[in-house]
């Protein structure tokens, strides 16, 4: 998937430069839901009520992952790095997980890792409705409203 993902970023016109599917144009985050489609992946859907502050909100959100994560076993959870967030989340995080779980998390930044790209996708198919979110359906196996 990770291969897949920065040979899309390789091509022209982009050459390299990291996907945020917010500025991308429609022929791109389609090349990219064609992609996705065919991932051997599974996407969870955590929505928190939007009457909650975002700051609680993130909070919500971070646990239930660091919950889930403690059922699920993951080798390794990537975020998006926010440095205005990164001391909360990691706290939220390391109080949900156990030491000796195995599960790793880490923060890095958007180029950091082409995985980062495809949650963004699908982040932005979701909000945006329609067409868009007719394409990631295929991997979004769960939803959680919180």
């Amino acid at each position: 998937c990770r291969t897949q993902m920065a040979k899309l970023a390789a091509e022209p016109p982009r050459n390299g430069r990291p996907l945020h599917f917010y500025s991308e144009e429609d022929k791109t985050r389609s090349q990219a839901f064609r992609k996705i489609q065919k991932m051997p992946i599974h996407c969870a859907i955590i929505r928190v009520s939007p009457k909650i502050k975002l700051a609680k909100a993130r909070e919500i959100a971070f646990r239930f992952v660091g919950q889930l994560a403690v059922d699920r076993t993951p080798q390794r959870i990537l975020f998006e790095a926010d440095e205005s967030t990164i001391k909360n989340d990691r706290r939220w995080l390391s109080s949900e997980i156990p030491k000796g779980t195995g599960v790793e998390y880490q923060h890095l930044p958007k180029s950091g890792d082409p995985l980062l790209w495809i949650p963004d996708g699908i982040a932005w198919a979701v909000n945006r409705g329609g067409h868009w979110l007719e394409m990631v359906k295929p991997v979004i196996t769960e939803e959680f409203k919180l």
